[in-house]
């Protein structure tokens, strides 16, 4: 009966480790470093500021401060899945469920280093 139990046990414990969970980001952990003209208004969107093909988290106070200036961004980015990357959900009766947010993969440094180039 003891060995039953243990087996048991065994059984269950590796059975919850082998759960996957459903993730929206991929993390690269890749560095990159450029330079650009930051335009604040240009440059603003909802997630932050985009600037060369990334999302850059940037407070709207240092934006402000750097508008106009020559500036290098370095950072670690990471990607996010757009809805093209996922597969489509149903609800309970068969109708495909839309979800909202981009539809192309995006790449987001979330804590870069800026640096004036030019004032």
């Amino acid at each position: 009966m003891k060995n039953i139990f243990t087996f048991l046990f065994l059984i269950s414990s590796i059975c919850l480790y082998a759960q996957q969970t459903k993730t929206t980001e991929f993390d690269t952990t890749k560095i990159v470093s450029f330079v650009t003209n930051f335009d604040e208004p240009k440059m603003a969107c909802k997630d932050g500021y985009a600037i060369n093909g990334y999302i850059v988290n940037i407070s709207y106070s240092q934006a402000k401060k750097i508008n106009g200036k020559k500036i290098k961004i370095t950072g670690l980015y990471n990607i996010v899945n757009g809805l093209e990357n996922q597969p489509k959900e149903y609800d309970q009766n068969g109708n495909e469920i839309f979800m909202q947010g981009r539809l192309n993969d995006t790449k987001h440094i979330e804590s870069p280093t800026i640096e004036i180039i030019d004032k």
